[in-house]
């Protein structure tokens, strides 16, 4: 599970018929068709390919209590065939004009792409098109995919201490809420739902009005989107059942979690429930993040190095942005014997100092320059732009949103990150999980305090 990467989509368009609105400094257009079908069209003349991207509002968020990872099995569903095409006809025909295809899904929803040339744009747009109207779901197919999920579950526990951790941070962070479960699902649950229990929430959640469409790239924009009217407003709208009536974000966090691992290097992960992904505060988050754990100059960095190489191996964090509530965590892994004590004292005191102590504006810069970098980068191709737009759109209600945001991390000063610190890495909202060495696989696992 990778953490999410500033995720956005356009909630107040004007009419609800047909709505559209354009902004002449990113080219960016945004469609409201007839059935709710929202559609953002960003081209760009200098791009060698386009990107047609389908985004749902379906995630672990709005599955209903027993039925984990009914999303992800969804996800793999949309790939067995539809009325048109048979399976694996949409791999099929897309790679065959060069193109990449892929999907992901997060807590707060679903993403379908496919990165190609300009000339196989209408091909993905019917292709899209016709699994969100005409999907086929059959027993054989959901049992197949329930099969693969229970073996990706296996491999997951079965994977490095970092990615065994993350689930045991997020699950203690976010406990009892659906933030705290893997998009996997949990194998208890995933062998309970039915074939009706799939279709109902494939019809809920897959439809033209709780979806976005990005296309971004070289591309005609009318003849585009002359194009996705013809192949999506053909597609009724569809009832969308509310999301569950819960707490995303969950209970208060369980403080302290041991979960051994086999091995030969013990790791601490350290955890504060954060902002929401829209809140005005959030880029602060992201430059405490780096602050903190951000590489080898980094606060955890210097306490944890010691220089004889006794220390930690490896020392990093980030922010897992989430629509609800997010994530500031930091991880460190270190040789055999390492004192639990005490780097769990360094992880306390460096996260008070940033909530008492203004950074300096060198150190500041510095982390808002990493910051920055980073997403740009991350903002490169047709690929990254659609992810800012799409994900943009989904999260913070704007496709445009990453501009706002980068404009309110460039003004960050040391007051802010202070106060923001003080705010977020506050010793409640603190979670610890220890995962001692055992040199043999191990299941026992306990919460309480260190």
């Amino acid at each position: 599970m990778k953490a999410s990467l500033f995720f956005l989509v356009l909630a107040s368009l004007v009419s609800p018929v047909i709505a559209t609105a354009a902004n002449e400094a990113g080219e960016v257009r945004t469609v409201t068709l007839r059935n709710g079908l929202r559609i953002v069209l960003a081209p760009d003349s200098a791009a060698a390919t386009a990107d047609v991207t389908v985004w749902y509002l379906a995630g672990t968020r709005y599955e209903r209590e027993g039925l984990s990872g009914i999303t992800h099995l969804c996800e793999r569903l949309m790939f067995r065939g539809s009325k048109t095409y048979g399976p694996g006809e949409h791999l099929r025909l897309l790679h065959a004009e060069g193109a990449t295809v892929s999907t992901f899904t997060t807590a707060d929803f679903s993403s379908f792409y496919q990165t190609l040339p300009p000339a196989a744009i209408d091909l993905a747009l019917s292709l899209e098109a016709d699994r969100m109207g005409s999907l086929v779901l059959r027993q054989a197919d959901l049992d197949a995919e329930r099969a693969v999920a229970h073996e990706e579950n296996r491999r997951l526990a079965a994977s490095s201490q970092v990615i065994v951790g993350m689930q045991q941070l997020l699950g203690a962070a976010f406990r009892g809420g659906p933030y705290a479960l893997p998009p996997v699902g949990r194998d208890a649950d995933l062998a309970r739902i039915t074939l009706q229990d799939a279709k109902a929430y494939w019809s809920g959640r897959y439809g033209p009005n709780n979806a976005v469409l990005t296309v971004v790239g070289r591309f005609d924009p009318d003849r585009t989107l002359a194009a996705a009217r013809k192949a999506f407003e053909p597609i009724p709208r569809r009832r969308v059942p509310p999301a569950p009536a819960r707490n995303a974000a969950g209970q208060p966090a369980a403080r302290f979690v041991t979960r051994p691992f086999a091995g030969t290097s013990p790791t601490l992960l350290a955890g504060w429930r954060a902002l929401a992904d829209g809140d005005p505060d959030a880029p602060a988050v992201e430059v405490l993040a780096r602050l903190l754990a951000g590489g080898p100059g980094a606060r955890l960095s210097r306490a944890l190095g010691g220089k004889d190489g006794s220390e930690a191996y490896v020392v990093q964090g980030g922010v897992d942005a989430r629509q609800e509530a997010g994530l500031l965590y930091a991880f460190a892994v270190f040789p055999p014997g390492a004192d639990s004590a005490r780097v769990q004292s360094a992880v306390r005191s460096e996260a008070a100092r940033l909530a008492t102590e203004a950074v300096t504006p060198e150190a500041l810069a510095r982390a808002e320059r990493q910051v920055e970098s980073t997403t740009l980068f991350l903002m490169q191709g047709s690929r990254g732009k659609a992810r800012a737009l799409g994900a943009g759109w989904v999260l913070a209600g704007d496709p445009r949103a990453i501009e706002g945001r980068l404009a309110r991390l460039r003004g960050l000063t040391p007051a802010d990150v202070q106060r923001v610190a003080a705010r977020v890495l506050d010793a409640d909202r603190l979670v610890l999980v220890w995962m001692p060495a055992t040199g043999a696989p191990a299941n026992a696992e306990g919460e309480g305090r260190p």
